[in-house]
């Protein structure tokens, strides 16, 4: 078993822009091609993302659109607060 990695993002630095040019240049998802991120798009459908709030997830999905070109299937983008709402609603 592999240690977990872990990443940071400088505080003074844009969050979701630098969140997603790790994502798309394979520093936090393995198998994604930093030449051609969205060659298999595929790679970046399995991730799962959570994110503080709405806004946070809807920019992010923004962002990732805008650097795709306009067209890629997206991760999985959750807010913390769907976390909640699907606990309660399992119980």
């Amino acid at each position: 078993m592999t240690a977990p990695a872990i990443f940071t993002i400088a505080p003074h630095t844009a969050f979701l822009p630098a969140l997603a040019d790790r994502l798309l240049d394979g520093t936090l998802v393995p198998g994604v091609d930093a030449n051609d991120p969205f060659n298999d798009p595929l790679v970046l459908a399995e991730c799962l993302i959570f994110l503080p709030t709405r806004r946070a997830r809807l920019t992010l999905m923004d962002i990732l659109v805008a650097r795709s070109g306009g067209a890629c299937i997206l991760p999985q983008i959750r807010t913390l607060n769907e976390i909640e709402t699907d606990a309660l609603s399992a119980n």
